[in-house]
């Protein structure tokens, strides 16, 4: 920001002649030797980026201070409202909060795990949160230098399964449709399993290796381990 003290180091900075040479190189504060000329310089930082033009004439040494307006998004994933916090390999897609003319959402940036940041140009945003089969989205605004937690209320639970000589594990949702059929959540195969489902009532089938085949009702909590 045009507040901040220090330069960023984790700068990125491309500097293009106007034959489309490009030369590029890392750091908060660098210095390149050009032919003279006109050139333009990108500085990105993350998603953030600003271009500038710059003529160097020959013999002289030209200084250039470039604000690369940014925010950075600190991402998590709660189970329920308050936590626990989502562990295992949680995804997270920054989306652009307006659909495109196909009704779509842009994905922006996508990464993993929790805790997991992304620089930002200020702005508004979605951020979605998965886990297994749970997902869910939050609205987020950042500010230039400000750093943002953005915690995303998945109100899942986690199921543990055990099933001795299980072949195929399917978990199906315990309402049937008009044609009578259940919809499938999720599948394995072996004999256990962990997986993360929205709150609510399922139904977990189990095909043995042998033909036989069990449905046992199950019932998951938001925040709370099902087994």
């Amino acid at each position: 920001s045009k507040e901040a003290t220090d330069f960023d180091a984790g700068i990125r900075w491309d500097v293009t002649s106007a034959s489309g040479e490009t030369v590029t190189t890392y750091g908060g504060e660098v210095s390149f030797d050009l032919a003279a000329g006109d050139y333009t310089v990108k500085a990105s930082l993350g998603e953030a980026s600003v271009e500038v033009k710059v003529s160097v004439p020959a013999g002289k040494t030209i200084e250039q201070v470039v604000v690369v307006a940014t925010g950075r998004l600190v991402a998590h994933a709660y189970f329920a409202e308050g936590g626990p916090v989502v562990t295992a390999g949680p995804r997270f897609d920054v989306l652009d909060p307006e659909p495109g003319s196909d009704g779509n959402r842009v994905t922006i940036a996508t990464s993993y795990e929790d805790g997991v940041t992304f620089d930002l140009p200020p702005g508004k945003y979605l951020l979605r949160a998965q886990a297994d089969a749970a997902s869910a989205e939050a609205g987020f605004e950042i500010k230039a230098g400000t750093p943002t937690e953005v915690f995303v209320v998945l109100n899942a639970g986690l199921l543990a399964v055990t099933a001795p000589g299980g072949d195929q594990l399917e978990l199906l949702g315990s309402e049937k449709d008009i044609y009578g059929k259940q919809k499938s959540v999720a599948y394995n195969y072996g004999e256990s399993w962990q997986v993360t489902v929205p709150a609510g009532e399922y139904v977990l089938r189990v095909r043995k290796t042998d033909g036989a085949e069990t449905m046992t009702p199950v019932s998951v909590k938001a925040g709370a381990r099902a087994e």
